[in-house]
């Protein structure tokens, strides 16, 4: 288990936010030559984690919002650390990244687990962006805020996020040679949710293929790509291993891994 120093019971944020100040880029992929002046911010932030929340802490959370932020600001700033701790070279095998265990609450529990709770929680509020929107440093994963999630907002954070997850040529990933749209992980295991979002929003009467039910959740950015892939198969990820969100890199080969790259690469 994943070892830090103890911590003080604490809301406070701002470790993780200096820490998401250095690491986090704008087009929400990671700035891993930023991490070892990061992870002293991390360490403390997840220190306090440990301590503090849901369960231990219940005074500090009393709402579903305040519950949502300090499970996506745990994800986001676990699945970096364990990046790190890993020192690996630019993919991780998903299961190593996924099992690790660690201290959160007051209980040992694993990126594994925080994502089966954000999965019971989307399926109890009728919300599947509760874990296809989850950040990490994966690209299977959601874009990287900038700043934490906060109770305040965080709903409008919420549809931000999954904007940008749609937006994001490397995590949805489209192949316009072989018409096949690969979707995040995340993304792929509450497409069920997704279905009857939709249909709370239209009525059961109007059928979509899981490309249109997006559409109502995607920014223009996002629609545009959703638009252009229309018609296309719709497939889950391949993902034995955790391609980390670097920069992408600028580059053109031709032929039909070309043609992806220019959409974005595959995970």
């Amino acid at each position: 288990m994943v070892e830090l120093p103890s911590g003080q019971s604490s809301a406070d944020l701002s470790e993780l936010a200096l820490a998401l100040s250095q690491l986090a880029r704008a087009d929400g992929n990671v700035e891993f030559s930023a991490m070892p002046a990061a992870r002293p911010h991390l360490e403390v932030q997840l220190a306090r984690l440990a301590v503090t929340g849901p369960v231990s802490t219940p005074e500090l959370y009393p709402s579903d919002q305040a519950r949502w932020a300090y499970w996506f600001n745990a994800r986001l700033a676990w699945s970096l650390m364990l990046a790190e701790l890993e020192d690996g070279p630019e993919s991780l095998p998903v299961e190593l990244l996924m099992q690790r265990p660690f201290r959160l609450d007051g209980q040992v529990t694993s990126l594994a687990q925080l994502d089966g709770l954000l999965e019971a929680q989307a399926r109890a509020a009728g919300e599947f962006r509760l874990l296809a929107a989850a950040p990490g440093a994966c690209l299977g994963d959601a874009p990287l805020p900038r700043q934490p999630f906060r109770a305040e907002g965080f709903n409008q954070a919420l549809a931000a996020q999954f904007e940008r997850l749609l937006a994001d040529r490397r995590r949805a990933v489209i192949d316009i040679d072989l018409h096949q749209v690969r979707l995040p992980a995340h993304l792929w295991q509450v497409r069920d949710l997704l279905e009857r979002q939709h249909r709370r929003l239209y009525g059961p009467s109007l059928p979509a293929d899981i490309l249109t039910q997006l559409l109502s959740f995607a920014d223009e950015a996002g629609r545009r790509r959703l638009q252009s892939a229309l018609g296309y198969d719709v497939l889950p990820p391949q993902r034995s291993r955790c391609q980390l969100a670097l920069p992408p890199r600028m580059g053109y080969s031709p032929g039909r891994i070309g043609r992806v790259e220019l959409e974005g690469g595959q995970e």
